[in-house]
């Protein structure tokens, strides 16, 4: 049981901020898909969309990139979501979902509830 709470962006998931990805992106030439999430308060993430800004400035980053998923937050969805909209507009195959998970209590039980909005040539499509 890994659940990566307490890790930051010297050493992991938990707490990441735009840094972190940029990193990848800049180290990590090959790359195809990159999924960073959270559920329901068990881990954070800090990104504006500084680092999706430094992958459309650099043309060679992230060439086999297809599919971006990233937490949707609250605090800088507006930065997040510019950065968002810009980036697939230059890179049109692109496609970066804005995820949220919370958890759901049903039957007796704890269910995951995923809601994700899909960016793709700059079009948004919400998906429940």
């Amino acid at each position: 049981m890994n659940s990566a709470q307490e890790l930051t962006d010297k050493a992991g998931t938990s707490g990441l901020q735009d840094i972190t990805l940029e990193a990848l992106f800049n180290n990590c030439a090959d790359i195809s898909h990159v999924e960073l999430t959270t559920h329901s308060g068990h881990g954070y993430s800090l990104l504006d969309g500084s680092a999706l800004d430094k992958l459309w400035e650099h043309p060679h980053w992230g060439t086999k990139l297809k599919k971006l998923r990233l937490p949707d937050q609250h605090t800088s969805h507006e930065s997040l979501t510019r950065a968002v909209r810009a980036l697939t507009k230059e890179k049109d195959k692109l496609l970066v979902q804005l995820v949220s998970v919370s958890e759901l209590k049903k039957w007796e039980d704890w269910e995951l509830e995923v809601w994700h909005t899909n960016f793709r040539k700059q079009r948004k499509q919400d998906i429940f």
